[in-house]
């Protein structure tokens, strides 16, 4: 799915853990 690090959300533009960190902390988890 979201790999790269941010496709719908740019972390440059969004201050906020983008929704890729989130999935991926969750994954790791």
């Amino acid at each position: 799915m979201v790999g790269s690090g941010g496709n719908f959300l740019e972390p440059e533009r969004v201050p906020e853990p983008t929704p890729c960190q989130f999935w991926r902390e969750a994954l790791t988890y």
